[in-house]
Order: structure tokens, then sequence, then C-alpha cells
């Protein structure tokens, strides 16, 4: 099946001026989207990659929210338009795995929820840090490495907590060999995962 590809530049960009037409939604093909949503007092961001699914008319928040999307580095958008949304629904595999991916992000979404939810800024940074190593990281000899380049900022985003907080807890997790800052700005975790 042949597909059209967008392509977005980092920085702000809005989905719905992607591509020259109307579209169905998109499958991230490569690279990485950070969404963010604000409230009064708060704000929440996640994180999309290779394989999640966005729909532009689906961005609509309510009137107290503010919500913007930031490509993190360069990005490739397949267009789900009518054209090859009619293909898809002729392959039912195809199909199948499409609704498994929204359903996967709904998930992430839900245990981030939980994650906010834990008492503790240090278990909050652990657990989220455990949940993007078993999204994007990879086994190595000496633990996951997760080769994502978060800054400080947006895992306290990710965690809803303020950057001091994060800061200090990354510190702690430090001094108990958890959790470890590499050269290269991404982070090896080790261990394993906190136990629900």
């Amino acid at each position: 099946m042949t597909v059209t590809t967008s392509e977005v530049p980092p920085g702000g960009f809005d989905p719905g001026e992607v591509a020259a037409r109307p579209v169905l939604g998109f499958l991230v093909g490569r690279g990485m989207i950070a969404r963010t949503v604000e409230v009064a007092g708060g704000t929440c961001v996640e994180l999309l990659s290779a394989g999640d699914l966005l729909q532009p008319s689906a961005s609509e928040q309510p009137s107290f929210a503010r919500m913007w999307w930031t490509a993190l580095d360069s990005v490739e958008l397949i267009v789900i338009d009518r054209e090859a949304a009619s293909r898809i629904c002729s392959e039912p595999e195809v199909l199948a795995e499409l609704v498994s991916r929204g359903t996967r992000r709904a998930h992430n979404l839900t245990v981030s929820a939980a994650i906010e939810s834990v008492v503790g800024v240090e278990n909050r940074v652990l657990l989220a840090l455990w949940q993007l190593a078993e999204n994007y990281g990879e086994v190595s000899p000496e633990g996951v490495h997760l080769s994502l380049r978060l800054t400080h900022e947006m895992l306290s985003s990710l965690i809803g907590s303020r950057r001091p907080s994060v800061t200090s807890a990354l510190t702690a997790l430090g001094d108990r060999d958890l959790v470890t800052r590499l050269p290269d700005r991404s982070w090896l975790l080790k261990g394993s995962p906190p136990e629900p």
C-alpha cells in the first residue's frame, strides 16, 4: 500500500495545517512529538513517537485549557486521508493494528495519570522513566538505556511536578544508583521497575 507522508521540522506546529487537504488522522512514522496541555496552575505533556496515531479534529480542548504540539526533532507523519482509510478498511489486519495503536495510546495515558497520583516526586520520576523505558528503551548489560534527551522541565510536566523538585529527585535516584544521566544527555535505568 502506497501512502502519502508529510515532513514536520523541529518546533511548534498545528496538525490541522500539515496536510494540504482534509485528513482523518496521521500515523507518526519517525520522530517524536510533545503534546502539551495547560490548565490554570498545571501543565501535562504527552509524548508521541513512531506508530502513534493523532487526529487533528480531536485536538479540541475545554474552554479552560490550552493545547499545543511540538516536534522535538524532524518528524514524518503518514497521512490517513479518505483514500487511505478506504484501502485500510479492506485490510482487516491493518485496521486492527491501527485500532490497537490507538488503544495503546489511551492505555499509556491512563498509566501516566496513575503515576501522577503517586505520593512523592522521587517515586513519580522513577515510574515515569520506567514507563518511557518500556516504550523506547534498549536493554544493555548495564541496564535499560533510554536515548530520549528529556529535560528536567519536560520530566516535571510528565509527572505533574515542579522542575526543582524533579532535579532533587533525580539527584536522589542517582545517589541510590537507580538512574544515571549519561554524557550524551540520555538516561540509564538500573535494577527493575518498581512493583505495583
